[in-house]
């Protein structure tokens, strides 16, 4: 797939744009479960032992998900809003 700089997205109508974006945020739904049931394993592990550091469930949940946060934005397909 082509990446398009959000300018040249501008300039297709509405439809057109909206089909693009659902291009570049698909992934498959196979490979998204086989790799939640790897990360379920590693992730409970790492919580406990974090838990065991000291760190509270929020804490240790507010910290991956601003992680995670940061992840999706460094991504080159993403899409960016201003």
């Amino acid at each position: 797939m082509e990446h398009l700089a959000w300018s040249q997205v501008a300039s297709v109508n509405r439809s057109e744009a909206m089909l693009i974006l659902e291009e570049i945020l698909l992934v498959s739904a196979d490979r998204v479960a086989c790799c939640r049931g790897q990360l379920e394993l590693d992730l409970g592990q790492m919580i406990d032992e974090l838990e065991r550091s000291g760190f509270s469930r929020k804490e240790i949940l507010v910290a991956l998900s601003e992680m995670i946060s940061e992840e999706f934005s460094a991504l080159p397909d993403m899409p960016r809003f201003h």
